[in-house]
Parts: C-alpha cells; structure tokens; sequence
C-alpha cells in the first residue's frame, strides 16, 4: 500500500550520498559570445529563439563569486547614473545590492531584476528629453526571461527607446522609475550568467532529458532551479516529457551547505503518493548534478524525509549518462549486416542479401529492428529479424533513423515525415506507416532526421531557397509510444551550412556539408567543436557519445574519429553505422 504525505511542520533529516558520476573528456570548446548564436539566413522563418543548452555533466557549478560592479560615483550626471546601473547588472551579490544605489530609496525597493534580462551589442544610446525624462536605447541580440529561457534574435529588432525618469536625492542624481529587469552587454553575459540543466523524463520514465536555462550567479540558485522546476519543460518539450512536479507545489526552503557538501530541499504541497515523490526526489538528484563537491542530498515533502531507500511498485533508476551502444549495422558489398562493432568481424550476420544499389542502414536500439534505402534513395525497407519488407516508394529519402519504442522514422522531397513499425500488429504501422504532422513545415524541406535517444526530439536539416539550418522539435506520442506530431521549432547554431545530421549525445549534434566535408560537433547551447575536413563526407554516426563517431564518404570507405581527426577504418564494410 502506498503511503501519502500531509501537511507537517515536523521535520525528519537523511543525508544521502550521491552515486558518482561517470564523467568523460570534453570536446567542445568555450561558449561564444551571446550575439553570435544565430546567424542570419534569408528564405528561412525566423524561428522564435534558441534555448541555449549545455552538454556536459562535468559543466558545474565552480561557486565563483558574481562581477563586482562599481557603486554610483560622486556628483555623477544623469547619464552616467543610467549607464552605471546598465552596466551594475552583471553583479547578482546582495540581490544587485550595487544595481540598486543608482536608484532612489523608494524605487530600489520596488525594481525586480528577475524579469528579464536584455542582452545586447553596442553601447547604449542615452537621449535627454524634458522634465528630467531620458531615454535609453539598445541594440537587443538575445533576451533571457524569468524561467532562464533564451531567445536570440537572427535579426536584432529596431531599438524601443525605455523610459528612465531621473531625480536628485540628497545631492545626487538617482533613478526614480525604470522598466524591471536587467541590461547585460553581450561580452559580459558569460561572466554573470551561467547555464543550468533541469531535468525531465520521456513518456516511458527511461531516459532523463536536459532542459537548459540560463541564470545570474547567485548563493540562491538552487531554490531558483527548484522553483523553475515546478514551472515545467521549455514550450517545446512541455508535451514530450514528464516531470513528478506540478503547479501548485512550492519550495519551502532551499539551501546549499558548501562545507558539508550538502544540498537540502523541502518542497510543499498537496498530498501525493510514493511513485511520485520517489520520481520527484530523483529530479532533485539528478538537478543537483549542476554542482561540484556535492556528496550529500536532503530532500523533503511537507517536512517529511523522502529516503533514497523508499522505492514503491514502478519506480526505477534513471541514469544522467546512458551506456554507449556500439551494436552496428553496415553495407558488405550488396548485403546488409550486423555485427557486435565495427571491428568484430567475427560477429557478423547477413541479414539481407542481394540488396539493389543500398544505402543507408540503419539499427535499432534492441538489435531487432532495422533498416536500408535502396535504388537511388527512392525506396525505403523496414528489416524485423531477417524479413525485409518494401514500405515506401518516393523520391530523396533521408537516411532512416530509428527511435527506442522500434518506430522508423524517414522523410522524402516533399517535406512529408512518416514514421512505421515494423514490430506492430497493425497493418497501417507496419506497412503503409503514419504521416507525423509538422505544424512549423511551412514549405520546408528536410534533408535529414535524426530522433534523439530519449524519442522526445527529432533533429532536421531543413532547406529552402538554398539556405539550410539546423533545428530541433519535441515529439508528441499517446500513450502506447506511437508518434503523432512535432512541438514548435527551436534553431540551434551550426558553423557549417549542414546537410545532414546526427545525435552524438543527449545534447550534442554532428553536422556535415557534404559539399566541402566539413563538419562540427554543435551542442544545444551553441558550444561548438570543428572537426579535421574530410574529402567526401556523407554522414556521420554516433554511438550516443562524442567519443564514437564513424564518418562515411562518397568511395564507401568509412572513417573513425579521433580527437578531432579521421583513421582510416579498414575492411570491406561500408556505411558503418550505430543505432538510432
């Protein structure tokens, strides 16, 4: 029987040491600067904004202190007050405790930084008008509001000119009244703000997904993380993932013992069963991963402990890093086999033979499921076991990708994604597929799919007027797992014009021209790694990781990552390819 959890003033405390992380080698490099997200690309829509993310679980909290800005100087001019108190916002201490003596005693009681804060180039414009009225002009490039969401504009708005109304107060000029929130140039919004990984789970409760946010340094970040939680997923994941919060939970307390290592919590609200507080404890957990030397977690509903012990019927652990899976699938000549890795020939099994000009394979994650274009890429074939089975006749198929419920996923030239299950019972699923609704299409055309891990999100290549972008939507599935529709779109940056795309980590993507075989390791929160060029490129492969990466080419040879260069990989397979 599960127990549920009133109301309480009593507290209990546990201590629980967190599991260790399995960390690895970064390969990405430092973030950009903010103004540089997005680059400017005519033909295409202008999506609503970039939720900048970061990939790695070794990205923590370091606790560095916040920019100390400069308090108002002596007999300073209006002007200069406005621009001291656009530039104090890069210091979070004291809750902008500097920020808030360019303001009057009245109004500094009343400003709410939170809100927003408006990242942009240049320097301000300050305009004097009558009545002591100045106006405050910006070229905005990036704005992140109050849930720490970031939207990046491809083509700064015009300047709105803000209201700042000036007075003296004993002496000296200070800001009477002033828009809420806060103004950061773009050089310094790395120094003062941070990003921050939330997470939420896909509809299975297997695999945990990064929602990132950015916020200012402070000594309460945590209780905003906690608090940002319960406020839910992006837009674009708010019907792909699940989360054990909901609206009406609050955060009691939220503190960070650094000495002890400790992190301590106490959510409150209604009264809820034991599956869900024991899930609601592990996004705890897995929230508190943003921070180094943390060995303790408390977590407490309505004052009561919630023990690492209490696991009821149906609740499993999740873990932050997934097991790479090296299971590949790869064309031999005109068969199409698998084998335990690309370099365990001895493993190797045919599973079609006598394929007419193939390419394309692809693998499940459970090694059941698989697929293969043939003739020109104008035929698509699901595989279940050994039994190939023709699914789709068209024209410019994307190479098939394969999420972890078992459903293929393919798109064509006319921008339609269809999506089959090759393992139902169901006729339409297994042979004729479903069409999955892409709201955002708008006359777009996809050049490659590729379906994360987790089977919340897929990543597109689209096209139009010869322009490409790389961009990410969440995936809207029922209950049985079956695909239905794409959220919104969201761009993430790509140095390169990509053609084709790849999952190389829950937050990580492999992007390649294969006009000029370049290619880059771009993560969701812009941070990108630019690989060796490689004459030929096609594609790329990964085993859920940036530390296995296969690269096809135009010859069939295939090519392993190393560093940031390619080895030659020999033998007679071509396309090697791992799962998904």
């Amino acid at each position: 029987m599960r127990r549920t959890f009133q109301n309480s003033s009593h507290k209990q405390t546990l201590s629980e040491t967190l599991p260790a992380l399995s960390r690895r080698t970064m390969l990405l490099g430092g973030v950009g600067s903010i103004a540089l997200l997005v680059q400017a690309c005519s033909g295409l829509p202008d999506p609503k904004g970039i939720q900048k993310y970061s990939e790695s679980l070794d990205n923590a909290d370091d606790r560095k202190s916040a920019i100390h800005a400069m308090s108002p100087q002596v007999g300073g001019t209006p002007e200069g007050i406005i621009e001291g108190f656009l530039r104090a916002g890069v210091d979070s201490s004291d809750d902008y405790g500097v920020a808030r003596q360019y303001l009057t005693t009245e109004f500094a009681q009343q400003w709410v930084p939170e809100v927003q804060t408006r990242i942009y180039s240049e320097t301000a414009r300050i305009t004097r008008g009558e009545d002591n009225i100045y106006k405050v002009s910006i070229k905005q490039t990036a704005r992140v509001d109050e849930r720490g969401l970031v939207t990046s504009f491809i083509n700064a708005p015009a300047p709105i000119p803000e209201t700042f109304e000036m007075i003296q107060e004993g002496g000296e000029w200070r800001i009477r009244n002033c828009p809420n929130g806060l103004w950061i140039d773009g050089s310094e919004f790395d120094r003062s703000f941070k990003s921050y990984r939330l997470y939420y789970y896909d509809p299975s409760y297997t695999y945990a997904v990064p929602d990132l946010r950015w916020f200012a340094r402070s000594d309460e970040i945590f209780k905003t993380l906690a608090q940002t939680l319960i406020m839910g997923p992006a837009n674009y994941l708010k019907e792909s993932v699940f989360s054990a919060t909901y609206e009406s939970m609050k955060v009691n307390g939220a503190n960070f013992d650094a000495e002890k290592h400790t992190i301590k919590v106490d959510f409150g609200g209604e009264s809820t069963d034991e599956l869900q507080l024991a899930r609601l404890r592990q996004q705890i957990v897995h929230l508190a991963s943003n921070f180094t030397g943390i060995e303790t977690v408390v977590f407490c509903y309505n004052g009561h402990e919630i023990l690492s012990s209490d696991k009821p019927e149906g609740f499993h652990e999740i873990p932050l890093v997934t097991q790479s899976n090296t299971r590949i699938v790869a064309l031999n000549e005109d068969r199409l086999v698998t084998q335990r890795d690309f370099d365990a020939g001895d493993s190797q099994r045919t599973l079609v033979e006598k394929i007419k000009d193939p390419s394309a394979p692809t693998i499940g994650y459970d090694g059941t499921t698989y697929a293969y274009l043939s003739e020109g890429r104008k035929k698509l074939y699901t595989v279940r076991d050994t039994n190939s089975s023709k699914v789709w006749e068209t024209r410019d198929l994307s190479r098939p990708s394969i999420d972890h419920y078992g459903w293929v996923w393919a798109t064509d030239h006319s921008g339609t994604v269809r999506a089959f299950n090759p393992a139902s019972d169901s006729v339409e699923e297994r042979e004729k597929g479903i069409n999955i609704s892409v709201p955002w299409q708008n006359g777009l055309v996809f050049n490659s799919l590729k379906i994360s891990r987790d089977g919340t999100r897929g990543a597109f290549i689209t096209t139009r007027d010869n322009a490409s972008m790389l961009v990410i939507s969440g995936i809207i599935r029922d209950e049985s797992g079956k695909p239905r529709s794409f959220t919104e779109l969201v761009r993430v940056n790509a140095s390169v014009s990509p053609h084709c795309v790849d999952w190389a980590g829950e937050q990580t993507l492999a992007v390649v021209n294969t006009t000029t075989g370049e290619a880059e390791l771009t993560s969701l929160n812009s941070e990108e790694t630019k690989l060796d060029r490689l004459e030929g490129l096609r594609s790329m492969s990964a085993a859920g990781d940036s530390g296995h990466i296969i690269g096809h080419v135009d010859t069939g040879e295939c090519y392993l990552l190393e560093d940031r260069g390619w080895k030659l990989i020999s033998g007679s397979l071509s396309e090697i390819t791992y799962a998904g």
